[in-house]
């Protein structure tokens, strides 16, 4: 209630503000601190401890059986589902919660404490099932202020009846909840739940969050405010125990109000004052109202809710405490009149339902109460199921052979289960009691130590074996279970191995067992869960190890229970599915475990030998099916062709995928197959071979043939194609060159000797004949047939041929794959020269080299045009060399050499030659023999040319001659270069004047003088004369030494080397360096003699200077006389040369140029003179 500031010990009227006022229900914070201190001094208190709370009284005690339980039996029924309809007015049938408080028969919910609640819950339940009966609840609820100035309206925040299916401890514990008190409706928290009363306070804002909309709607709607009403409604919570939103504003703004009625979500709202008048007129104040209350549930014909609900109608009336005006005169019902404000509304109720009254206050509080006076229910009681599981004590599992019972039981009704039934010497506390059944198979004797019974939510803590019946929430786990177990007897599991039909294994694995007589495990007892064993729960693993590799369990079966798969994996995965568990007897605990051989495949890959060469494409692989240990059948035609390529066979099989594996079989035959190992299984991994192939060993034929002129064989080398040469070779092997081998043959056949070093030519040593390799004709294709019939491709070298087939076709084994002719032709070339020349050249010698060659032949071996230096159709070819010179040319051309010796090689076209120069004339036009021989390298050359090989030596032509024999007097001076009379230089060119100008080779001539016994007299050039009376009378021998072109060399380094001595060209001579070749030298007879000119001495001197200048005398007068002779002739020759006639002056000039006048025309004067008179034109 309200009280005033100004209160002293007396309550008196607050007016306290209506419109829009929050303050006490939405500004409820500061009143949390009492409220926590309400509810922790009450959490700590047992609600079965609380004073207030009256004892419960059994409708019986359990003296006899109520039967024994069966197993599988869920029909039990403990009877007396109908109320009587007093138990609801007896306070002590009801449990109280939060503020709740009993005095004499009213249940005080809430006295005069804010943010509270109290709940009063009546000990039985209300069966909202029955579509005949329904139920119908009566009571009367009383609100008051506490004060007479303070309206009823103001006393807090709901009063009315509550319908959950919540259980008590949970109602116990949301009691003490905040979330129930103020706009809570003291519901809220408790899922599926219904209120229906009055509810005292319009909550239409929020404070928390500040909206304008609260629980019960808007304060923006029809005028309305938070603050105390008249509200009568039906409210619900979801199933998460959140309240369902109203709208209270939607009643209007004015009376009459019309109900709303919301059928979604169950919920209905109305107008329901309850003024009190007096005399007709209405008080303001009515501080206390006291209201009979009904709630009726008609379910409907058809239920349409989900299970554990049912669908009806829920009707709420509420008859006002004053129902007239009161007036003496015209009296008229007021607030609803006797019948009251009816609510209805269709929703869902549990089936069971717990009923109580339920008041709650918020920041308004007065005291809220229900009279028990009177109070009626009608209909059935509610009902909860008792399940009875029979587990087992070891496991806590259900026993698979014991399905659970049930006994349907009123709530709040004691069920118990025993050993032995109770009696009337010795009852028990229960309000019905049941005896267990006996322990099953595979379980110990039911004894106070192997069974025993306990309940999931105990009747108290000395009475375990027995639980009171209470509702609870659909959906979650029914708290009514009485557990009985059982003791189990220690079993063994035994896993046997077995054979599927058709599957091949040596042995068997070895049997597993579990438990008493295998691996000692004390978890291993009856219905126990293989999962839950200590050491069977592995027993999967254990299977899975103990398989032999390439093998499945395909079945586990204990001739009960059977599970098929087709890996182990799968079947074990099949049995654990069934969840297994110890059986009672020894024949459910021996599995027999199947296995299946695993279905392999053999995969058989190709490939060849490490040395076959040019192989096809390897062949595919192939494959064959079987299963573990079963034999291994071959694929059909693995052996065979197509699959093995012609001309190849299997030469090696292995286990593996390469030839590195391990060989189980191989061919000792070529082209034979190796066989097929015997005793080939399928393993359980691997199942791989390796199928090595190898070329069959076929035939290779070469032939020879003369070609173009099959006559023209001397030496008979065809006859050696008769008898081919054939060579045994690996099919897809390179192709081979067996031409050595053919001319092998063919000499061993014919007696001849041929033999090469370039491949290309044979030369026949015996006879020299040649035999050319022109080409080879090849022929390809598997045939037995010997033949030396001329294939049709023609190659030109043997390159050409293996670029075109570059290896041996492969074939069936020893037939002939290749056939090749080698094609040759005779070329009997030859040309053949002095091997010294025999001629004497010297620089100055037109020399032609062709001069040397002494005989040739064509290639048919005969001199076909007479001319020894034109050998098939061209000139022979020389290539001089020597000193610096490297003449290459035309052996018919003249030229000249300087001195040395040469070595002249002559070069003849052969057969390959001319065939060579005619192909390189193609890109060479106009290219001469002597260009082509240049281009070829020196193996080319000896290919395409026949030699021979001529040394020439070209002399020094130095030569000088003198005078046999010259007589001088003793007394007179001797110059021995008046005895030259001729001489030539080393290239042959003539010194002019020697005898004044003895040089030679551009050096002065030596002399040595000898007597008669060979002293040397004179030593010295010849250029020097000698001194009156050197000689005396006597004869001596003039020795002139001219130097060679080698002398000249000789000499030079012969100066540089003499420090000292003469130097002159006989000094040399004598000095013993030169040699013959330095030098040559002819001799003159020098005699002197004793001469004297007469008058000899003074007189006869006289007389020689007389007679001296008497000859210069007339040689002058002769000089003059000549002269002018010669310029009378010159200018009788101006005269006609200047002439008109150019021809009378080309005839003058001829006839003159070999007179001695003709000279002087070109004297340099004349020539001047001449040359002006010319341009002159002039006639002089």
């Amino acid at each position: 209630m309200y009280r005033s500031k100004h209160q002293k010990g007396y309550t008196t009227s607050h007016e306290v503000k209506t419109t829009r006022f929050r303050t006490w229900k939405s500004g409820k914070k500061w009143l949390y601190g009492a409220t926590v201190l309400t509810l922790t001094a009450s959490t700590l208190l047992p609600i079965g401890n609380l004073a207030f709370q009256p004892k419960i009284e059994k409708a019986q005690a359990a003296s006899v059986s109520s039967g024994t339980l069966v197993p599988g039996n869920t029909s039990y029924d403990t009877g007396g589902h109908t109320y009587s309809g007093t138990e609801f007015a007896n306070s002590s049938n009801y449990a109280l919660y939060g503020k709740a408080v009993v005095a004499s028969n009213w249940i005080n919910l809430v006295s005069s404490t804010a943010n509270s609640v109290g709940l009063g819950i009546f000990n039985g339940s209300v069966s909202a099932i029955s579509a005949t009966t329904g139920f119908t609840l009566k009571s009367t609820i009383k609100v008051d202020s506490g004060s007479s100035l303070t309206d009823f309206t103001k006393s807090g925040d709901a009063i009315g009846v509550i319908l959950t299916g919540a259980s008590k401890a949970q109602l116990a514990a949301n009691a003490q909840s905040s979330q129930a008190t103020n706009d809570g409706l003291g519901i809220r928290g408790l899922p599926n739940t219904v209120f229906l009363g009055r509810d005292l306070y319009s909550n239409l804002s929020n404070g928390s969050t500040g909206s304008l909309t609260g629980i019960d709607g808007s304060a923006t709607v029809n005028g309305w405010a938070d603050g105390p009403g008249v509200v009568m409604a039906i409210r619900n919570t979801d199933s998460s125990g959140t309240l369902q939103a109203a709208n209270y504003p939607s009643l209007g703004s004015a009376a009459p109000y019309s109900p709303v009625t919301n059928t979604q979500n169950g919920t209905a709202y109305t107008f329901a004052t309850d003024t009190s008048y007096v005399l007709g007129v209405a008080s303001p104040i009515t501080s206390s109202v006291q209201e009979p209350i009904t709630v009726t549930w008609t379910p409907d014909a058809t239920n349409t809710a989900s299970t554990g609900y049912t669908s009806g109608t829920l009707t709420f009336n509420l008859i006002a405490q004053t129902t007239s005006n009161g007036a003496l005169i015209g009296a008229s019902a007021v607030n609803g009149g006797t019948g009251g404000y009816t609510l209805t509304t269709h929703t869902n109720l549990q089936n069971s339902l717990t009923v109580g009254f339920v008041g709650g206050t918020g920041g308004n509080y007065g005291n809220l109460s229900v009279s028990l006076n009177g109070a009626t229910i009608t209909g059935s009681k509610g009902t909860e199921p008792v399940p009875i599981n029979y587990l087992n004590k070891v496991t806590g599992q259900p026993i698979p052979s014991m399905a659970q019972s049930s006994i349907t039981a009123n709530v709040n009704d004691t069920i118990g289960a025993a050993l032995t039934a109770p009696s009337s010497t010795n009852p028990d506390n229960n309000t019905y009691t049941y005896v267990v059944p006996a322990a099953p198979t595979g379980y110990q004797a039911n004894s106070a130590t192997t069974t025993t019974v306990i309940a999931a939510n105990p009747a108290s803590t000395t009475n375990t074996s027995a639980t009171t019946v209470s509702n609870f929430i659909v959906g979650t786990t029914n708290p009514n279970a009485l557990n009985v177990r059982y003791t189990p007897s220690q079993q063994t599991v035994l896993f046997n191995w077995a054979k599927a039909s058709g599957t091949t294994l040596a042995n068997l694995p070895n049997q597993i067992a579990y438990g008493a007589t295998g691996i000692t495990d004390a978890s291993v007892v009856t219905d126990n869960p293989f999962s839950n064993t200590t050491l069977l729960s592995s027993y999967a693993t254990a299977l899975s190890n103990a398989v032999p590799t390439g093998y499945n369990i395909t079945q586990i079966s204990n001739g009960t229970t059977t599970v098929s798969g087709a890996t182990t994996a799968a079947t074990l995965a099949a049995f654990t599915s069934q969840n297994p568990t110890v059986g009672a007897t020894s024949t459910l605990n021996t599995y027999t475990v199947t296995l299946t051989a695993v279905s392999q495949t053999a995969t058989y890959t190709y490939g060849y030998t490490s040395t076959a060469l040019n192989t096809p494409a390897i062949p595919a692989i192939l494959t064959s099916t079987g299963t573990t240990g079963g034999s291994v059948t071959t694929p059909t035609g693995y052996n065979t062709s197509p699959q093995i390529p012609s001309g190849y066979y299997i030469s090696a099989i292995y286990a593996g995928t390469s030839a590195s594996g391990t060989l189980i079989s191989s061919s000792t035959t070529n082209g034979t197959n190796a066989a097929w190992p015997s005793g080939q299984v399928y393993a359980p991994t691997g199942n791989q071979y390796y199928i090595q192939l190898a070329p069959n060993t076929v035939n290779v034929t070469w032939f020879i043939s003369i070609d173009p002129n099959p006559d023209n064989d001397p030496l008979n080398v065809a006859q050696g194609g008769f008898t081919p040469t054939v060579g045994s070779i690996l099919g897809g092997s390179t192709t081979t060159n067996y031409q050595s081998q053919v001319i092998d043959n063919m000499n061993s056949l014919t007696g001849n000797t041929l033999s090469t070093t370039d491949n290309v030519t044979y030369t026949d040593g015996a006879t020299g004949i040649k035999y050319i390799v022109t080409g080879y004709q090849y022929q390809e294709g598997t045939t037995t047939t010997a033949t030396n019939s001329a294939p049709t491709t023609t190659y030109k070298t043997f390159s050409d041929l293996l670029a075109a087939h570059p290896y041996v076709l492969a074939g069936t084994k020893s037939n002939r794959t290749q056939l090749v002719h080698l094609l040759m032709t005779v070329d009997q070339t030859t040309i053949t020269s002095n091997s010294t020349s025999g001629q004497h050249v010297n620089p100055a010698t037109n020399y032609i080299p062709s001069s040397e060659i002494t005989s040739s032949t064509d290639i048919d071996g005969a001199d076909d045009d007479g001319l020894s230096y034109a050998i098939n159709g061209y000139n022979a070819i020389v290539n001089i060399t020597g000193g610096q010179t490297d003449y290459w040319g035309d052996a018919t051309n003249s030229l000249q050499l300087s001195i040395g010796t040469y070595t002249e090689n002559y070069y003849a076209l052969n057969y390959l030659g001319v065939q060579a120069y005619t192909n390189w004339l193609s890109s060479h036009s106009g290219g001469t023999v002597s260009q082509f021989l240049q281009t070829l390298d020196a193996t080319s050359l000896a290919n395409d040319t026949v030699t021979s090989q001529t040394t020439l030596e070209v002399q020094d032509a130095t030569a000088i001659t003198t005078n046999n024999h010259h007589i001088i007097p003793r007394a007179a001076s001797y110059n021995p270069s008046s005895d030259l009379v001729g001489a030539s230089n080393a290239d042959g060119s003539s010194v002019e004047n020697i005898g004044t100008n003895p040089i030679v080779n551009g050096d002065a001539i030596g002399v040595l003088i000898t007597d008669s016994s060979g002293n040397i007299l004179w030593i010295n050039n010849s250029d020097i004369t000698l001194p009156t009376n050197k000689l005396q009378e006597g004869t001596y021998i003039e020795n002139y030494y001219a130097l060679t072109a080698q002398g000249l060399v000789d000499y030079t380094n012969w100066q540089t080397t003499t420090a000292s001595g003469g130097h002159t060209v006989g000094d040399f001579i004598n000095s013993g360096q030169a040699t013959t070749s330095d030098y040559v030298k002819p001799t003159t007879e020098l005699t002197v003699t004793n001469f004297v000119l007469p008058f000899a001495g003074g007189a006869g001197n006289q007389f020689l200077y007389f007679m001296i200048g008497l000859a210069a005398f007339g040689a002058l007068g002769f000089y003059f006389s000549q002269r002018r002779k010669a310029e009378i002739d010159l200018e009788v020759i101006n005269k006609e040369i200047l002439g008109k006639n150019d021809n009378k002056r080309s005839n003058i000039y001829l006839t003159s140029r070999h007179t001695r006048p003709y000279a002087k025309i070109f004297h340099t004067k004349n020539r001047t003179h001449l040359a002006q008179a010319q341009r002159k034109g002039t006639n002089e």
